[in-house]
């Protein structure tokens, strides 16, 4: 595994935590939406 390979992975990994941790800390927001 090359590094720019190993921080792509890294990168969509903290992006996907932090997607989904807005949508369980802000249920209503999405349902105004």
């Amino acid at each position: 595994m090359t590094l720019a390979k190993a921080l792509k992975i890294a990168l969509f990994s903290l992006l996907g935590l932090g997607v989904i941790h807005n949508l369980e800390a802000a249920p209503e927001a999405q349902v105004a939406v």
